[in-house]
């Protein structure tokens, strides 16, 4: 999963740009190259000065803050793109779609490529060349895939909610995702573990939460 866009650059520690990215407000420059030697100084001067850290708080309240906060989905860097992905595995399960209305029903099997144990992609980097239909997550689609679970981290900051408690980034431990019932560790079959002749309509489940 990736930005569908380039990643974003930070602008260059000037601090008329850090206004302009962060407060959308243009500094004027109209006394930069006056003679600050001079005394007293004028009152244009004074007041030029004063707007030089008159935003320096609200800079720093934004900047502090982490980059899920500060940053959409669009602007993030692929690192920070990825780990918004919790593990959770509710990608990795094999899903049934109604022919009649589209709605997508979760399966307790999962991709052949999914480790039970870590509850992640055992050939994430190849995973697309290798099952073709694998789900292709970026800033544009995450808005349209509406069978993505309401825990996902990319849909809840896509509609506006925020992270969740028991995710990594926010709690600092992997394991909150399982205990919070989130995670499909424990609740899943690999795919060549059933029968080719086996219909999968069977394995159609409603242990997951939406939270």
């Amino acid at each position: 999963m990736h930005p569908k866009r380039g990643s974003f650059a930070r602008p260059s520690a000037s601090y008329a740009k850090l206004v302009a990215h962060y407060l959308g407000l243009q500094l004027g420059k109209h006394e930069t190259r006056s003679d600050w030697l001079q005394r007293p100084q004028s009152n244009k001067q004074i007041s030029y000065a004063c707007e030089d850290v008159a935003y320096l708080r609200s800079i720093w309240e934004r900047q502090s803050k982490p980059f899920w906060q500060r940053k959409t989905l669009d602007e993030m860097s692929r690192e920070e793109w990825e780990s918004l992905c919790d593990g959770c595995g509710r990608c990795c399960v094999i899903k049934l779609a109604d022919e009649d209305t589209g709605e997508a029903f979760p399966t307790s099997v999962v991709c052949r490529l999914f480790n039970l144990d870590t509850c992640r992609c055992t050939r994430y980097a190849e995973r697309h060349r290798l099952v073709p239909d694998c789900v292709r997550l970026d800033s544009e689609t995450v808005r349209e895939y509406d069978w993505l679970p309401g825990s996902c981290a990319y849909r809840r900051l896509a509609e506006g909610r925020g992270l969740a408690w028991w995710h990594p980034l926010v709690s600092g431990d992997a394991q909150t995702v399982i205990d919070a019932g989130i995670s499909v560790y424990g609740n899943v079959i690999p795919e060549p573990a059933v029968h080719p002749d086996e219909p999968l309509d069977q394995y159609v489940v409603r242990w997951v939460h939406e939270p």
